[in-house]
């Protein structure tokens, strides 16, 4: 297997993650907001509402990473061209242009997780 099919491979499967990422966080906004307590003033709802944040949470962080996804190669892509590259040479990209969107990515399954959970333990408790 080739080094580029590699990463496209990895590529294809981070944006699947982010499609699948968003969906899971609807739905968990969704279920949670039907079993909020209309008062808010029930231990449930407080499991509940935190879940909700936790969503809200990962929802920003996928706009946050794939902005700076864009923006960063972008800047990329308009850097070598300023150098005099044209669009058919072959370029190695750095590795070190990824390092924040990965850890952003890292973060969105972390605070989906917290919101399940805290679904999970306002529907047990």
């Amino acid at each position: 297997m080739k080094l580029r099919e590699i990463r496209e491979s990895y590529e294809d499967t981070a944006r699947t993650f982010s499609s699948s990422v968003r969906n899971l966080c609807l739905s968990g906004i969704a279920i949670s907001w039907l079993f909020i307590d209309r008062d808010h003033t029930g231990c449930h709802s407080l499991f509940f509402i935190i879940s909700i944040a936790s969503f809200v949470i990962t929802l920003f962080a996928d706009i946050i990473q794939n902005y700076n996804l864009s923006t960063t190669w972008y800047k990329f892509y308009k850097g070598q061209i300023e150098k005099g590259k044209s669009e058919d040479n072959e370029i190695d990209e750095p590795e070190d242009k990824n390092k924040w969107a990965w850890r952003i990515y890292d973060c969105k399954l972390f605070t989906l997780i917290i919101g399940y959970l805290f679904i999970l333990l306002g529907l047990i408790i």
